[in-house]
């Protein structure tokens, strides 16, 4: 390699860098912006929450399973009067639509 391709791979690779630091300089304006326009969000205490509403839960399946024999898989009864007898919400389909428009509701 002779001075002169030297120098104008030197000018390819200055010029090269000059773009990168422009599109990294436009980045940085961008994520300056979105970081200062970003509230900080509070302490919610939402772990607390949820655990508690977990714990909760815990205990309300356990009522229901000495009080009324619920069994959350719905497979298994034991017979008794109090057996729960529950199944899993399906909703209905919607009705078919024709070419008609419904009523309203």
């Amino acid at each position: 390699m002779n001075l002169k391709e030297f120098k104008r791979e030197i000018g390819k690779l200055r010029a090269k860098k000059e773009h990168l630091e422009r599109k990294l300089a436009a980045k940085r304006e961008v994520y300056d912006q979105f970081s200062a326009s970003t509230p900080e969000f509070p302490d919610t205490g939402i772990e607390e929450l949820y655990s508690k509403t977990a714990a909760a839960h815990g205990r309300g399946i356990k009522l229901l399973q000495k009080e009324f024999g619920y069994n959350p898989l719905y497979k298994k009864h034991n017979g008794s009067s109090r057996t729960f007898h529950g199944s899993p919400f399906v909703p209905l389909k919607p009705p078919a639509r024709n070419n008609k428009a419904l009523p309203p509701p």
